[in-house]
C-alpha cells in the first residue's frame, strides 16, 4: 500500500529548466505514481533574479495552499530560501528541500560574462555574503545522514570539472526548516546535476557510480513522509 504525502508539494524549477530540457525533468510521473499533489511553478528559463522573484510571489499566491512542502532544485533553492524570508509565505511552507543549489556561490558565471549581468553580480554576492553561508559549514551534518548509509557513501560528481568543482567546494544538500532551526545541514556532495531532477543519467556520472535519478526522488520522498509522520 502506498503512502502519499499529506500535503502537497511546489516545486521551484532551476536557472534553465524546465522550458530548456522538457517534461522530462521533476519526476511528474513518480509524483502521480505516488498519489501526490504538486505544482511545478515553472519560472522562465534565464530569467532575472528580480523577474524570477516577482513571478514566483504570484505563483505561489494562485495555488491558495493551506500549507505545502517546496522542493527547490539548482536556482530553485535560492529562490526556495527567499520566501522563507516573508512571513506570508512561511507559515505555508512545512519543509524546504533543495538540491543541488549553490549557497556558497558558484564560478562558473565568470567564465560566460555575456549572460545578463545580474546574475553575475548575484552570484558574487552569493560567494561573500555571510548570511547566505551561515547554514553551510563544511563541518555540518544532519541526522538524516547518519540515518542514510547510502547517502555517506555516493561519489563525487561535478559537471564543472575537477579545478572548478574545488574551488566551490561542498554546497549541494537538502535543507529542511527543521534542520534549519537546528542549525544542521544535509549535505549531498554527489549528485548529478540533471539526474538528481530525472533527467537520464550521463554517461560520466554513470561511470563515476552516480545514482539512478528515482533514488533521489525516493530519497527525498521517504524523509518527507517521515516528517509528516512525526508532525
Amino acid at each position: 500500500m502506498t503512502v502519499k504525502l499529506l500535503n502537497p508539494v511546489v516545486l521551484i524549477n532551476g536557472l534553465i529548466f524546465p522550458q530548456v530540457l522538457g517534461s522530462a525533468v521533476y519526476y511528474p510521473h513518480k509524483f502521480l505514481s505516488q498519489h501526490c499533489e504538486f505544482h511545478l511553478l515553472n519560472l522562465p528559463a534565464w530569467a532575472t533574479q528580480k523577474e524570477r522573484l516577482t513571478l514566483l510571489a504570484e505563483l505561489f499566491q494562485k495555488l491558495e495552499l493551506k500549507e505545502c512542502h517546496v522542493i527547490g532544485h539548482s536556482q530553485g533553492g535560492l529562490d526556495g530560501r527567499w520566501l522563507l524570508e516573508s512571513p506570508e509565505y512561511r507559515k505555508k511552507i512545512l519543509t524546504l528541500t533543495s538540491i543541488n543549489s549553490p549557497f556558497r556561490g558558484t564560478p562558473v558565471l565568470r567564465y560566460f560574462p555575456w549572460l545578463k549581468q545580474n546574475w553575475s553580480h548575484f552570484y558574487e554576492l552569493q560567494e561573500t555574503s555571510w548570511k547566505s553561508q551561515e547554514h553551510t559549514p563544511h563541518f555540518c551534518v544532519n541526522s538524516f545522514m547518519h540515518s542514510t548509509d547510502d547517502l555517506k557513501h555516493l561519489p563525487l560528481f561535478r559537471l564543472v570539472g575537477h579545478r572548478l568543482a574545488k574551488y566551490v567546494g561542498r554546497n549541494d544538500g537538502f535543507l529542511s526548516l527543521e534542520s534549519m532551526r537546528l542549525g544542521e545541514e544535509i549535505l549531498l556532495s554527489d549528485a548529478d546535476h540533471l539526474a538528481s531532477i530525472g533527467w537520464p543519467l550521463n554517461l560520466g556520472a554513470h561511470l563515476l557510480g552516480a545514482k539512478h535519478p528515482h533514488y533521489f526522488f525516493d530519497a527525498i520522498l521517504k524523509q518527507l513522509k517521515e516528517w509528516e509522520a512525526k508532525r
